[in-house]
């Protein structure tokens, strides 16, 4: 039996394989009409809660001037523990792909990607607000959009793939550790070692 709380008002029980009806968490339609939703990736129900917890977040919105940095600044402590950096070191942005994005143009204003002689290894396949920044920095430098191909042969990986290139020109590695399109992991530590 494993328990689950986020909230010490409320456990959930999970018996080894089997999950009890989970609904009332969830604003769906009366179960009598037979309903079962199952797309749980992209378009998954939200629980009541999370509405709730929500609704309170952008209500402080209303009165932006009264917000404080205290949660950001907690979250930035948390994450810079949890990956052994330095909170300095972490940057809090709207979303991945802005974050990319200012990443592409600062490695392009400081010369880090400037021409021919540079790459930007990516996969195929991936999600695009992880390449179109870099299309865009490397159609303006000059520099080659280095595409790891999906592995061809039964047994190869992502990983197999990425390190059988040819990485001379490599400046940038920008990949996920999971391929969004059928969740394939790559190992990040084996890429970071050819990095």
């Amino acid at each position: 039996v494993i328990k689950v709380s986020r909230n010490p008002s409320k456990t959930w029980i999970m018996n080894q394989g089997s999950l009890t009806s989970q609904r009332h968490l969830f604003d769906l339609p009366d179960s009598k009409g037979g309903l079962i939703y199952l797309n749980g990736a992209a378009r998954s129900p939200m629980m009541k809660h999370v509405l709730a917890v929500g609704t309170k977040a952008l209500g402080r919105k209303l009165k932006p001037w009264t917000m404080k940095n205290e949660a950001e600044n907690r979250t930035k402590e948390l994450f810079a523990k949890l990956i052994d950096s330095k909170t300095s070191d972490i940057a809090i942005t709207p979303c991945t792909s802005h974050a990319i994005s200012l990443i592409a143009h600062n490695a392009m204003k400081t010369g880090k990607v400037s021409g021919v002689m540079d790459a930007v290894l990516v996969l195929q396949n991936q999600m695009s607000s992880n390449v179109l920044p870099w299309q865009h920095l490397c159609k303006s430098t000059g520099a080659e959009l280095l595409v790891a191909p999906a592995p061809s042969k039964p047994g190869k990986s992502w990983t197999d793939s990425v390190l059988s290139l040819d990485w001379k020109k490599v400046k940038i590695v920008a990949m996920p550790p999971v391929l969004w399109t059928d969740g394939s992991v790559l190992d990040m530590e084996k890429i970071a070692e050819k990095c």
